[in-house]
């Protein structure tokens, strides 16, 4: 049976509620709208439109501010009863994992972050070798849709009526619907909007896609003498020579540009025996493991400002300082911890069960703690230091360092 006709048997469908309800990380109000999806079969009206008019749902198209630049993302979003239906097909293209290269860690339920970093520090002799850390530009947009959809065929092999959909959704460029875009960004024809989707980022299928298109250039790298890894568009690998790296770079290149794809220049860095490097935000050095000097910066800039937004705000509102003080730190510890946000890893979520080391997480702590003081005071000085730590724990405050050592104390 066609992954696409799982659609109509309802066992398939409860084993993806099972799936999706029993994610430590879903949301209860999801798992409630999940359940009266299926409930109210929803996705049969998705699939009725779209086989009588040969379209799918239309998306609408976002661009999001990239952290830490002025630059924008593009990404794509269905509205809820496609987006679950789309949902449903991305579970069970799962099956196809097995397909990919053990060298490929990005959105697969048997490797991750952690398996990478696990395998990447087992590598004995990875002081003596040469490396390179690599970034793709613009991976999701820049994909070619005929190539997307050649290699879906060849890897779907049998899938026909899914295969169609993909095709359909990808090539429907005609019905994009624009929002907070510039008008140089996109083409108009008639009430609707043309862009080039690539592999649709943030579309449930899109992370399937992502790990399709290079499948060649991983499995190349399969029995490496050293050591390679692919995160979607962050690519790392250790050879025993310069000059074998300077090969492989322009094997690389090659595969890349076949795929209508370039390297970011500003991106490339090499690694040479014995430095501390960093990849998938985290930092390298003899052995240890720690925050990514890259993501440290980030998150002093904007703890810098939204430190200067609440003493506006405070201002303008003539706010006690406790409550500035609470808005800030509440705003903070969602992040750190409490997750608000789908898209939006918190950092004791992709952190701590990774860094060895609480180095830099001390350094985030001094420094958020400086914020509050000064968000308090409305000045930098060293008289902020009456308002004591306790003070701050007082407000609600939660020492990333603490909050680390006891996760490690729990999972021990």
């Amino acid at each position: 049976m066609e992954i696409y006709d799982f659609v109509y048997v309802p066992e398939k469908w409860e084993q993806f509620y099972e799936s999706f309800s029993t994610n430590e990380h879903a949301y209860k109000a999801d798992i409630k709208r999940l359940r009266a999806y299926i409930d109210e079969q929803k996705y049969l009206d998705v699939l009725k439109s779209y086989e009588s008019s040969g379209k799918f749902n239309v998306p609408e198209l976002i661009m999001l501010n990239k952290k830490g630049t002025e630059k924008k993302r593009i990404v794509f979003s269905f509205d809820e009863n496609a987006s679950w239906l789309l949902k449903f097909f991305g579970y069970y293209l799962h099956a196809y994992d097995e397909n990919f290269s053990d060298n490929l860690y990005s959105f697969r339920k048997e490797r991750s972050v952690k398996t990478a970093i696990a395998k990447l520090l087992k590598v004995k002799n990875i002081s003596s070798l040469y490396g390179v850390k690599l970034d793709i530009h613009d991976y999701f947009n820049s994909a070619d849709t005929d190539i997307i959809i050649t290699k879906v065929r060849g890897t779907l092999k049998g899938q026909n009526k899914l295969i169609r959909l993909i095709g359909d959704i990808l090539k429907d460029n005609d019905y994009v619907i624009a929002n907070r875009m510039k008008d140089s960004d996109v083409t108009s024809s008639n009430n609707a909007h043309s862009i080039h989707k690539g592999m649709m980022a943030g579309s449930p299928l899109s992370p399937f896609l992502a790990n399709l298109y290079l499948d060649d250039l991983d499995k190349h790298f399969d029995n490496i003498d050293g050591f390679y890894a692919r995160y979607s568009d962050d690519i790392i690998f250790f050879t025993e020579s310069e000059e074998k790296r300077d090969q492989e770079m322009e094997y690389i290149n090659k595969v890349l540009s076949e795929n209508k794809l370039t390297l970011n220049p500003d991106k490339i860095a090499f690694i040479k025996p014995g430095e501390s490097f960093e990849f998938l935000g985290f930092s390298f050095d003899n052995g240890e493991v720690d925050v990514a000097h890259s993501s440290f910066d980030k998150i002093k800039k904007k703890l810098r400002r939204k430190a200067r937004a609440v003493l506006r705000w405070k201002l303008k509102k003539d706010a006690e300082p406790e409550k500035a003080a609470r808005v800030y730190i509440k705003y903070f510890n969602r992040k750190f911890f409490e997750n608000p946000v789908k898209s939006e890893l918190t950092w004791c979520r992709w952190y701590f069960p990774i860094i060895t080391t609480d180095v830099t997480i001390k350094e985030i702590d001094h420094y958020m703690q400086e914020c509050i003081r000064y968000i308090y005071t409305g000045k930098h000085s060293k008289r902020n230091y009456y308002l004591r730590y306790d003070d701050i724990k007082q407000l609600g405050y939660r020492s990333l360092v603490n909050e680390y050592h006891r996760k490690n104390v729990n999972d021990a």
